[in-house]
């Protein structure tokens, strides 16, 4: 009996071991792996925070760098495991990490189980992992990228990347192999997606022109919404774009713009309906759409039925809709880049200039709502670059520029 019991805990833990493996790739329930993905830009790294959260908690993993002390950009010699300025970060397809990595303009992809230190799989915008060929403008092809900042899946497991230094958004079509090109370009008039100025709303020289509602300037990130609208962050434009599927084709035009009031116009502004240099959107599980506006220092909720110019309905980081002033409170914001939401409606938002990520119960993603938990910090009330420390540990951050829930 005795060895019967001992074979029994080796078969229990081994099978322990699997569970924990198979949920790293999500269990389908409620009780599936779920984790926030912090890109921890100055870092040069992206952090895994597990569930359960809470404040200033230990990074469970850390890619990009051999260890939770370590912060140097492409440490140890450019290659599959490390990164320069990671900006963004999202799940793939086949619940992979997908990192942004446009210090050496390429997109990573992780594939699980996660582990610190790991090298990516794939890589695309280069043709290996050890090379940082930064191609970009006139000079872009199908299978380049110059400064990668958000990638978004659709229904059909199509991989859109947010291409933002040539001003336009690609779309990889599956199986996925490193150094593989782009079936399609949006923002740009390329019809083999090879060839075009690739320059901010598709200007061949001088001026920018004027935008229209099949150009980009520094589109930066990507979400879709549960009827598979694409949704564009239009950075460049002050502008947030929707591309129904009928339009998420080559040459592609959007058919609706949220922060001006039509598509020619790119102004800047701190009103329910106006925005100044966006940098991220997302969707909570309510369908509402949610932006970052970074120089107004505040997060914008915007409810269905969306229409073009419409009003935002809440504010977070200010008290109402015509202030912009920056704080390191539980309350408010400094300078917001990227924002995710989980499966239970916490949002998190990274505060980039407080060197910190918020995160926000459903309860409080109300105007002038408070965070219930900080990332990066000890309390709401300090900012210090890696908490003032002379480099990062597994608690800190230095401007975060990323996050995605993963699950």
């Amino acid at each position: 009996m005795p060895g019967n019991k001992k074979v029994l805990v080796a078969i229990l833990g081994a099978w322990s071991l699997a569970m924990v493996a198979v949920c790293m790739t999500g269990c389908g329930n409620e009780k599936a792996f779920q984790a926030f993905l912090v890109a921890d830009n100055n870092n040069n790294r992206v952090l895994m925070y597990e569930r359960p959260y809470s404040t200033n908690q230990a990074a469970a993993v850390v890619l990009g760098q051999p260890d939770s002390t370590s912060g140097a950009v492409n440490n140890g010699g450019l290659s599959a495991s490390s990164m320069s300025v990671p900006n963004g970060v999202a799940q793939g397809p086949n619940h992979e990490i997908l990192v942004m990595d446009p210090g050496n303009c390429r997109v990573l992809f992780f594939e699980p189980p996660f582990s610190t230190g790991m090298a990516a799989s794939i890589v695309l915008g280069e043709p290996d992992g050890a090379t940082a060929n930064c191609v970009g403008w006139a000079a872009a092809t199908a299978s380049s990228l110059d400064g990668p900042a958000g990638a978004a899946v659709d229904s059909h497991g199509n991989l859109w990347v947010a291409d933002r230094n040539d001003s336009r958004v690609l779309m990889y079509s599956p199986p996925f192999t490193t150094g593989m090109a782009a079936t399609l370009v949006l923002g740009q008039t390329a019809t083999d997606s090879a060839s075009g100025t690739y320059a901010c709303n598709q200007a061949s020289g001088g001026a920018i022109p004027p935008p229209t509602a099949g150009t980009l300037c520094l589109s930066t990130r990507l979400a879709f919404d549960a009827s598979e609208n694409l949704w564009v962050l239009d950075r460049g434009n002050n502008r947030v774009l929707m591309y129904p599927p009928a339009q998420q084709k080559q040459g592609g035009v959007a058919t609706l713009v949220i922060g001006q009031a039509n598509f020619t116009s790119s102004g800047t502004g701190t009103s329910p309906t106006s925005l100044d240099a966006p940098q991220d959107l997302a969707f909570d599980p309510q369908g509402n759409l949610w932006v970052s506006d970074l120089l107004n220092n505040r997060v914008l909720k915007y409810m269905p039925p969306f229409t073009s110019g419409m009003a935002a309905s809440a504010v977070l980081g200010q008290t109402n809709f015509l202030s912009s002033t920056p704080g390191t409170t539980a309350s408010t914001l400094n300078q917001p880049v990227a924002l995710a939401f989980d499966s239970n409606g916490t949002l998190v938002v990274t505060d980039a200039f407080n060197n910190r990520s918020l995160s926000f119960p459903k309860s409080q993603q109300i105007t002038g709502g408070s965070a219930s938990i900080v990332f990066g910090q000890p309390d709401f009330t300090s900012g210090a670059i890696n908490q003032g420390l002379t480099g990062p540990t597994a608690t800190t951050e230095k401007y975060p520029t990323g996050v995605a829930a993963y699950q």
